[in-house]
């Protein structure tokens, strides 16, 4: 804990921070509330709703009640969201009969009567009391909870300086006196007090969102820890989470909406402190954005208090003693000064609304008539009552809350006056919307509803005992489906019932007079009665007089300088003169005391006669419709429009024309000069009257571009009409740029074409060479590599034929074979990745069908399958596809033989699975195996080369890989065209995947079988033409094919290979031809020309390095088999088997 003078001078020192707050924003008030701050302001100014009911109430209701605490937002939100309309009603009239106060609003409404107003200010103090008192209340527990017992003793009431609740009030007066009640104009607005109220808004936030992740995340390790708590207290999760019933979900819905609109200081902060035209539109999505943040951890904070703290703690309280106990004074302390925050906020604004109320309604009346023949100033004695109502109002809210302290918990003395307050509702909503509700009902409706709050709800909690339940007085009289509710909600029913039973009783049986009919068609229709009285009439001398006495009156409350700016022009009738000072009066005295002086002061003067009132109300019925019909036309015209008379006074305008021209919409008013509107100095020198029509561009501090046209009027006067053109502007400055742009850049366009068609034709020029060269390099390559390893290869095989016996030779010969093999299969996969790369390679795609593919795969690794012990299951399939059948069986046996050579896991049998299924109009062709998977942060590396992620030191070497089958899988895939697929995960796994386009069954029409040749056995004297164009290759081919007892003659060319035939007398067995001979044709020419030369097909057989997918179909088509160097010895015994002795002799 924290000792207690620390305590107290850090809210010493937060309520000076709040003094600086509200005297910068008086301040500087001009310089922010036009800009777009503003909104934001009054958007956080509505949060005055989260009183310390929210900050410490809402968590203890929470705790003993579960997720209903919710409610008490839902209705303000619903109200701000869905209500838009009647709150942007409500504003707009209360600005036009410039309303003070709720009071005020109801007594205007209902033909200004001072009945309705006493009324509804005397209800309105008794109702807000307890909530005074609950915010006292909250202080001061929070307070004792934690600071730590002063040097002084413990805290007595009523003794000064240990009284908390006592010093709370004194200073929350003071504060309210300083800021709130300064100026005698009540309707006036108090920009530096609703920063303040702004800032602390964002302090009480702030404190909420602070404490929440502490409780959650260090006091628990998460809302699964915290959970899990629960779920072992079944007890109190159900506490928790516990539901009300649905009925009860929808009344306190309700009612937390009527306090919401009724609430004397939620009025005041949305209606009377209503400035910029954005503020509602801003509220609308800000203000419930407040109410979920603020409530976001209020059930994590019960829930742990009640985990935590249990019983020894007020549910109340556990926002602040949930780090309290845990050690982290200081977050108590932040915690302390939102909780102080949310109370100061409402009770400022309370204090200040019913000040206002008080003196308006029930002060300033009765000393209005005792002082009516003297001619001192009252404004001083309207801000000293006022000042002196906001004392006795926290007095009696400090008397009450030392009569309830610690009998009831906050959350259910907020309900009570939400129902006390919600009584004004029905007066309010039906008189917006009924015209024929009538004053004498919305009394009998406030008195009825009253009575039913003080016997069921203000009664009981006088007469309750510290831990007991409260009375329920109603619960004999009502139906059972109401008698289950709680006394709050049982309450509110009868109360709302009642009051709106008598309101629309009594109206219906009322009799209205001029005056209600005019102000009910001005709060439903929507009428300004700025013209009621405004009758054109002539100014007689002693009209003069007259109104100079009404000046003098005027300014006995709002001071000689507005009085006269008020009442000023020589041209002003008498009864313009009275509506004017009743409306200037209004806004300081409220509606029903300025009717009252305005009344008294006609019948001293005999200046509305019972006839001429009646014909001015006929003419006024009439004006009224009139300017009803021309003010909704002027405010659905998108642009702006003002009327001025010959003396430059506003007749009339419409909201976008103060907008547009970024004037104080508070300044702007009927008979109000331009320098009063709070606009630029240039925006006041152009409104004057022009003698000819004049058009204007404006440039607003904003950026935008306002366009002013000034027309005058036949005889005086003019009219103004104001349009933002900034997007015209800019686009004419945008073309008038492109266009000297385009002058300029026509000069070198042209050149500037020529060099980049030069740059770009040398760059493709450039492109082609090199993608020329690397292709005839790989070619190149490709030759010249494989060249020496075929020769390598033929001279190993030939050397293990002459000593097949000798296991020293044997063994040597073999493992230099083996090698010789690794090096093969590395240089042709790596010059593949080269060519794919390259774009070497040309895919053929067309229709076929993939079992006899599969079948052939199947077949192929059999062999491999068996020697791992892998089980190997190709699933038969039907399906037909669109692709290059070459390169997609390239792809499946890479991905077949990686799933053999990983596909094992130790202790399970291995299992590889080739099969497809259908995707849409695709076919995803996968092969599955059951081997150690592949961990998730390693699947992004194998398809690089050279990439191994299990090495097979168990495997032969000639089946280990060499980790370039999957680089090679994607080039191929990505040349294709064909989506690659991978999912695994460790110890499940692999599952590789390409996806093909499916087609139709299609049939195919075969291959043309190859012509039969004739098997034999090599026989020794076979004779065989061996064609290259490399030494050494001739060499091996001679030696290998020697040993194997044949008869070998070798050539280099053409020319060559016939006289070396035509010298051995007889035709060859077989041709082995190269595909590149230097200087000539190439291998398959020569074997055409040669079989020309002997008129006769020798068999032949073209042998070469190049790996060009076409040459297999040249060869083919020619009869001549193919072979890729380097030749495999059994490829060579094969072919030498198929292919019988021709023994033909040379014709001549």
């Amino acid at each position: 804990m924290l000792a207690e003078p620390t305590v107290l001078a850090l809210s010493l020192a937060y309520l000076g921070l709040l003094f600086a707050v509200a005297y910068f924003g008086d301040r500087y008030a001009r310089d922010w509330s036009a800009t777009t701050a503003a909104p934001i302001v009054y958007g956080l100014s509505l949060a005055i709703y989260c009183t310390s009911w929210t900050f410490y109430g809402a968590v203890g209701r929470a705790a003993t009640s579960g997720i209903d605490f919710i409610l008490i937002y839902t209705g303000p939100a619903l109200v701000v969201t869905a209500g838009y309309p009647l709150l942007r009603k409500m504003v707009r009239l209360a600005k036009q009969h410039n309303v003070t106060s709720i009071a005020d609003f109801l007594a205007s409404r209902y033909g200004k009567s001072r009945a309705v107003g006493v009324t509804a200010t005397l209800f309105a103090t008794v109702g807000v009391l307890p909530y005074i008192a609950l915010q006292l209340q909250a202080v001061s527990s929070s307070f004792r909870s934690i600071a730590a017992p002063s040097p002084w003793g413990e805290t007595h009431p009523g003794v000064v300086h240990t009284d908390t609740s006592l010093i709370v009030a004194a200073l929350m007066a003071l504060f309210t006196i300083l800021f709130g009640v300064r100026n005698v104009h009540a309707s006036e607005q108090h920009r530096g007090m609703m920063v303040a109220i702004a800032f602390e808004s964002v302090v009480k936030l702030l404190a909420l969102l602070t404490v929440g992740p502490f409780v959650l995340w260090y006091l628990f390790e998460g809302t699964g820890d915290m959970l899990a708590r629960l779920a072992e207290r079944p007890e109190l999760a159900d506490q928790v989470m516990r539901e009300g019933s649905p009925l009860t979900w929808v009344v306190t819905s309700i009612l937390s909406g009527m306090a919401f609109l009724c609430l004397p200081r939620q009025f005041h902060v949305a209606v009377v402190e209503h400035g910029h035209p954005a503020s509602l539109r801003t509220a609308r999505w800000l203000f419930p954005i407040y109410l979920v943040l603020i409530n976001l951890f209020v059930l994590p904070i019960a829930a742990a208090g009640l985990l935590l703290l249990g019983t020894e703690s007020s549910p109340d309280l556990y926002v602040l003693q949930l780090p309290l106990v845990h050690g982290e004074s200081w977050l108590s302390a932040f915690v302390f000064i939102g909780g102080l925050s949310a109370a100061t906020s409402m009770v400022i604004v309370a204090c200040m609304a019913l000040s206002g109320m008080i003196g308006n309604e029930l002060v300033m009346p009765y000393l209005l008539k005792r002082r009516a023949g003297e001619a001192q100033e009252m404004g001083p004695l309207v801000v000293f009552v006022r000042r002196a109502a906001v004392v006795l109002i926290l007095m009696a809210g400090y008397a009450y809350e030392r009569i309830i302290s610690g009998y009831l918990p906050l959350a259910s003395i907020g309900l009570i006056s939400f129902c006390a307050v919600a009584n004004f509702a029905p007066g309010l909503i039906l008189g917006l919307y009924w015209r024929r509700a009538h004053r004498f009902g919305v009394v009998a409706g406030l008195v009825g509803g009253f009575v039913v709050w003080i016997y069921a709800l203000l009664l009981p909690t006088l007469k309750q005992e510290t831990g007991s339940r409260l009375e329920v007085p109603l619960r004999p009289y009502l139906p059972p489906f109401l008698a289950e509710l709680d006394p709050v909600s049982q309450g509110f029913i009868v109360g709302i019932l009642v009051n709106t039973a008598l309101l629309v009783g009594v109206s219906l049986l009322a009799r209205p007079i001029a005056r209600d009919r005019l102000q009910a068609d001005a709060f439903v229709l929507g009428a300004d009665l700025a013209g009621e009285a405004e009758v054109p009439a002539r100014r007689t001398p002693a009209d003069a007089a007259r109104i100079e006495e009404l000046r003098q009156l005027l300014a006995r409350f709002v001071g000689v300088e507005r009085a006269a700016r008020a009442l000023a022009g020589e041209q002003l009738s008498l009864e313009a003169a009275l509506t004017l000072t009743e409306r200037v009066l209004s806004g300081t005295l409220g509606a029903a005391s300025a009717r009252v002086i305005v009344a008294a002061y006609g019948r001293r003067g005999r200046l509305l006669p019972r006839s001429a009132r009646a014909i001015i109300d006929e003419a006024s019925e009439a004006i009224r419709y009139n300017y009803e019909i021309l003010r909704n036309t002027l405010d659905h015209v998108g642009m702006g429009i003002a009327a001025f008379d010959r003396e430059g006074r506003l007749e009339i305008y419409n909201d976008r024309f103060t907008t547009l021209l970024s004037l104080d919409a508070d300044a702007v008013a009927v008979g109000a000069a331009p320098r009063e509107f709070g606009a630029s100095a240039d925006v006041v020198e152009l409104l004057r009257r022009p003698d000819t029509p004049q058009t204007h561009e404006i440039a607003t501090r904003e950026g935008r571009v306002i366009e002013l046209r000034l027309d005058p009027l036949p005889g005086d006067g003019f009219v103004a009409t104001c349009n933002d053109v900034t997007a015209r502007v800019h686009t004419a400055e945008a073309l008038r740029d492109s266009d000297r742009q385009l002058r300029q850049s026509k000069e070198t366009l042209e050149q500037r074409v020529v060099e980049r068609t030069a740059e770009l034709e040398a760059s493709r020029a450039e492109a082609e060479a090199a993608n020329l060269g690397k292709t005839r390099f790989i070619a190149a390559a490709s030759h010249d590599l494989l060249q020496p390893l075929h020769a390598a290869r033929l001279f190993t095989a030939a050397l293990i034929d002459r000593d097949p016996t000798g296991d020293r030779t044997a063994g040597l010969g073999g493992k230099i074979d083996t090698s010789l093999g690794a090096v093969e299969s590395l240089l042709d996969t790596l010059l593949d990745i080269s060519k794919l790369d390259a774009g070497a390679f040309k895919p053929e795609k067309r229709p076929f069908a993939l079992q006899p593919l599969f079948e052939s795969l199947a077949t192929a690794f059999a062999p491999l399958a068996a020697r791992r012990g892998v089980e190997l299951v190709a699933v038969p399939t039907r399906a037909f596809v669109d692709t290059d059948p070459a390169f997609l069986r390239r792809i499946l046996q890479n991905l077949l033989s990686n799933a053999l050579r990983y596909g094992q896991v130790e202790g399970r049998p291995a299992r590889v699975l080739l099969g497809c299924r259908r995707a849409g109009t695709e076919l995803r062709i996968e092969v599955r195996d059951n081997g150690a998977g592949i961990a998730p942060d390693k699947q992004a590396i194998i398809f690089d080369e050279f990439v191994r992620l299990h090495p097979e030191h168990d495997a032969p070497r000639e089946e280990r890989g060499l980790g370039l089958g999957l680089a090679i899988v994607d080039r191929i895939a990505r040349m294709l065209e064909l989506p690659l697929g991978l999912a695994s995960a460790p110890g499940e796994g692999s599952t590789f995947s390409v996806v093909v386009p499916r087609v139709a069954a299609v049939v195919s029409a075969p291959l043309a079988p190859a012509p039969p040749q004739p098997a034999s056995s090599i026989e020794r004297e076979s004779f065989v033409l061996c064609l290259d164009n490399e030494l050494q290759v001739r060499e091996a081919m001679a030696t290998l094919l020697g040993g194997w007892g044949c008869r070998v003659v070798t050539a280099a060319s053409q020319a060559e290979a016939l006289a070396e035939v035509a010298r051995a007398g007889r035709l060859p067995d077989l041709v082995l031809a190269d595909f590149h001979i230097d200087d000539g044709p190439d291998g398959l020419a020569v074997v055409e020309a040669l079989r020309a030369e002997w008129k006769q097909m020798v068999p032949a057989a073209l042998v070469t390095a190049d790996r060009d997918p076409t040459l297999r179909v040249r060869a083919r088509t020619r009869q001549v088999e193919l072979l890729h160097k380097p030749v495999k010895p059994a490829s060579l015994r094969a072919l030498l088997r198929l292919r019988g002795s021709t023994a033909g002799r040379l014709t001549a």
